[in-house]
């Protein structure tokens, strides 16, 4: 009995340890589309409305469910002056400094120019939403699966 039970809490740790890089990667799909999102907002702002760029901002706040909205909210406060500090937790450092890059970028040129860049920036993020799209796809179970493997293996050579 004691064996089968070292075998049931190797198998659940495991299977957690694979639902945690799970998670981490549904984390990154869900930010990078509510990135896209943004910069989709932010197009069609820019070319119809033209509302200030804050109200947009806090408008789309209550439709973001990821990461994106920490950031969005560390903008608002740190508005003109300079640097933004983003904590990495689902980026790698590459996106990070390119997010950082965008969020700096806005409002800070007339609209015509604007518009080229959320547009360059809107192929940018788009690349790298079908690339995390594609790795949740291919390995997203795959992680909860192999981690209970794993842990119902290691559970086994404990016995």
């Amino acid at each position: 009995m004691n064996f089968l039970f070292i075998i049931f809490l190797t198998a659940i740790s495991g299977t957690m340890i694979g639902l945690f890089f799970y998670k981490r990667q549904k984390a990154r799909l869900d930010y990078f589309y509510d990135l896209c999102g943004l910069i989709n907002v932010l197009i069609l702002d820019v070319r119809f409305r033209q509302d200030r760029l804050h109200a947009v901002m806090t408008e789309y706040l209550s439709d973001c469910k990821s990461e994106l909205k920490n950031h969005i909210e560390l903008f608002l406060s740190n508005v003109g002056k300079g640097e933004l500090n983003f904590s990495p937790n689902v980026l790698k450092k590459s996106e990070l400094f390119r997010v950082n890059r965008f969020f700096l970028s806005l409002g800070r040129t007339d609209s015509g120019t604007q518009l080229l860049e959320l547009d360059g920036y809107k192929m940018e993020f788009s690349q790298d939403l079908s690339k995390v799209k594609q790795r949740h796809d291919s390995y997203g179970t795959l992680f909860i699966k192999l981690g209970f493997a794993l842990g119902l293996g290691v559970g086994i050579l404990f016995v």
